[in-house]
């Protein structure tokens, strides 16, 4: 039983190509064959044109004889010959390149041989020239052709000839593609201008030659045509398009290419000629044509539409031909033009970490999840779109803006279709360092060994920061002056920023301590100056060499509160005393210590004998001093007292009690009082005071404060 099962795909496919090589193969040895056939008759025709100019040289011996008393020979030109009835075409062509011949034949004579020769030449302006007339028993022909149009090429074997003429002579014409004697010789008629005949063609190239001869069967002109029998269809191939993507709105240019030996007849190719496999994506316009030899270009534009998929454009049969009449049948399918309308899609970011801070206007971005088909991609630190496109790559370098602040960058990106996705990205660019202040709840920077002191440190930036403001050992500086030394620790952080303690050891003088340059980051990578966390003296000395003068040294009060005179190293730097009435620093409790100052009081009780005050003195440090300061005054509530007062002009001195006064007043700061007990009062002076002794020689002093 037979098998009746069709053929296979592959079995179909296969059959097709092999059918394509064949075409290709045969179309290609056609091809050579055809030109090959050209040259040939070009060189043909050139050694037909050598044997009219003899004839003409013939006629008109003056040539010849210029060209033996010539050392570049003589030239006669194809148009002395054509207007003297020499040749017959108007127009003589190289066959290559379709171009028109303007050539000539130069005559040489070689003395040696005692002959001329004859050479077919492209240079023609070295030779000399020479007058040619016609031939006086003439045929004058004015055309001869082969093939409608005088068309060089032709489909068909059998074709027509066409020749025009004038005779005044009984002649007789013979078209042949073979010699003189081959011919079947036809009577010219003297009563017309034209004959026609048919011929058939034998090869692919074709010469055909016209005679005429007299009634003396002399050959008294010969003319040639060539035809080329051409039975071969063009070739059409599509050039890729220059965009093998678009979208809706964009376009496309896309080329049909047709070659032939004869060359391509069409002038124009139209839309119409073209079917796309799919009318609901694309549209395509009129061809725009340009010619090259023997080949020929339609160039058409696809316009995108709505919808994705691919379109193919495909030649119709019948339309393209060559100018022999052969017409391309096959159908030419392009490649796939695809349509695209789906945006691409994509993320883009600043560096690895996606960083929102800079601190140099050199960044890089970094593009993620984008689409495969993105191709082109445009930056620009102004707007959508204002930039230039650039092949796409994953990452970019780019440079911002200069100024400080938020900074917005533009990105498009495009897919090979022309679709964009546009999408921006903003980042700070900072190059402030951050500000580290350290805060202190005392005012009192000095220590003693064991005694510390907390500061606060805390870091603030304009932006934010990008690690935490904690600081550890490993940051702090120390620059010990003196031979002081201390220890740093760090206590504590909490939102308010870190705690470091700072702990005196041993020594005297001033300890800074310093957190170090680049400790803390912003987030946009500015590190801190470096920052003067704390100055604190250490101080292990006690305050010494101190002394108290009891009422400016007045001997004797009749007051129970006293005035003292502190003198003390701690008025350089300041610190507490305490008065009391022990001769014991025990007796100095927390509030018996008061700020350190020049003048102090003391209130010395109710007994009416001598009392001594005694003062002890403690620096910033809380060193105390190891010995107290003391003084003594006697109290007698009976002893001599001043007043003084004071009016518009002077200050007025005034006894308790005159019998008792040792002599006039006096002052160790003032002038002495005038008889009166006045003195003038001085500028800008708010405090007077004087002394009284009395007959026992005890000093007591009085004293006038005036407010300002």
């Amino acid at each position: 039983m037979k098998d009746k099962r069709g053929f296979t795909l592959i079995e179909v496919i296969s059959v097709l190509i092999i059918l394509g090589l064949l075409v290709t193969i045969i179309a290609t040895q056609y091809t050579t064959t055809i030109n090959k056939s050209r040259k040939n008759l070009n060189e043909e025709q050139k050694s037909r044109l050598v044997e009219v100019a003899k004839n003409v040289s013939l006629n008109n011996k003056t040539c010849l004889e210029i060209a033996k008393n010539s050392p570049d020979g003589v030239k006669i030109t194809l148009d002395q010959m054509k207007k003297n009835g020499y040749i017959a075409n108007n127009e003589l062509k190289n066959l290559e390149d379709n171009t028109l011949l303007n050539s000539c034949i130069v005559i040489n004579y070689d003395s040696n041989y005692n002959k001329f020769e004859y050479t077919y030449s492209e240079d023609c302006t070295k030779p000399q020239s020479c007058v040619v007339t016609a031939e006086s028993e003439k045929v004058i022909v004015s055309s001869f052709y082969v093939g409608e149009g005088n068309a060089h090429y032709t489909n068909q074997r059998n074709v027509t000839y066409y020749m025009k003429y004038s005779t005044s002579i009984t002649a007789e014409y013979c078209v042949t593609l073979g010699n003189e004697a081959s011919c079947s010789w036809k009577k010219l008629s003297t009563s017309s201008t034209s004959v026609t005949g048919n011929l058939n063609l034998v090869d692919i190239e074709n010469i055909v030659h016209l005679y005429i001869r007299n009634s003396n069967k002399n050959i008294i002109a010969s003319i040639d045509d060539t035809i080329i029998f051409d039975s071969a269809a063009p070739t059409c191939v599509w050039k890729n398009p220059v965009k093998s993507y678009i979208h809706n709105g964009s376009s496309t240019e896309i080329t049909l290419s047709c070659s032939d030996v004869a060359g391509i007849k069409n002038v124009e190719l139209p839309a119409s000629a073209i079917n796309l496999s799919n009318t609901n994506l694309a549209t395509i316009s009129d061809s725009i044509v340009t010619t090259n030899g023997t080949n020929k270009e339609f160039k058409f534009t696809v316009y995108g539409a709505e919808g994705n998929g691919e379109v193919n454009l495909t030649l119709k049969s019948g339309i393209i031909s060559d100018t022999s009449g052969n017409l391309v049948n096959a159908e030419y399918i392009s490649a796939p033009i695809h349509l695209d309308n789906v945006a691409p899609t994509g993320d883009v970011s600043i560096g690895d970490s996606n960083s929102r801070y800079t601190n140099t206007e050199r960044i890089m971005l970094k593009f993620s999840n984008v689409s495969s088909d993105v191709e082109k991609m445009c930056v620009s630190n102004s707007s959508e779109g204002n930039c230039t496109y650039v092949n796409y790559a994953p990452t970019y370098n780019w440079t911002l803006n200069t100024g400080e602040g938020a900074k917005t960058i533009y990105v498009s990106l495009a897919d090979r279709a022309g679709n964009v996705l546009n999408k921006t990205v903003t980042v700070h660019l900072d190059r402030i360092q951050p500000n580290c202040i350290a805060t202190s709840n005392s005012s009192n920077f000095h220590l003693k060994s064991g005694n510390y002191m907390e500061y606060t440190v805390n870091c603030t930036d304009n932006n934010q920061m990008s690690n935490s403001t904690t600081i550890d050992s490993s940051m702090i500086l120390i620059d010990k002056q003196g031979n002081s030394d201390v220890s740093v620790s760090v206590v504590g952080s909490n939102n308010t920023g870190t705690t470091i303690r700072v702990t005196a050891l041993s020594g005297n003088g001033r300890a800074i301590v310093m957190l170090k340059s680049g400790s803390i980051y912003d987030a946009a990578g500015n590190g801190n100056a470096i920052t003067e966390v704390a100055s604190v003296v250490v101080d292990n000395i006690p305050p010494v060499n101190n002394s108290i003068i009891i009422n400016y040294n007045s001997t004797i009060t009749h007051l129970r509160n006293v005035t003292l005179q502190l003198n003390s190293e701690l008025k350089t730097e300041g610190g507490y005393y305490c008065l009391t009435s022990t001769n014991s620093v025990s007796s100095c409790n927390s509030n018996s210590w008061t700020s350190y100052s020049a003048i102090g009081s003391f209130n010395i009780g109710s007994t009416k004998t001598t009392h001594t005050i005694y003062a002890f003195f403690k620096d910033l440090a809380g060193n105390i001093s190891p010995e107290s300061a003391s003084a003594s005054i006697k109290y007698d509530p009976d002893a001599i007292a001043c007043i003084l007062t004071s009016n518009q002009n002077s200050i007025l001195i005034n006894y308790s009690d005159s019998s008792k006064l040792a002599d006039l007043p006096y002052s160790q700061d003032m002038t002495n009082w005038d008889s009166n007990n006045t003195i003038p009062k001085q500028e800008n002076k708010y405090r007077y005071f004087s002394y009284i002794k009395d007959r026992n020689g005890e000093i007591n002093y009085c004293e006038l404060n005036i407010p300002n």
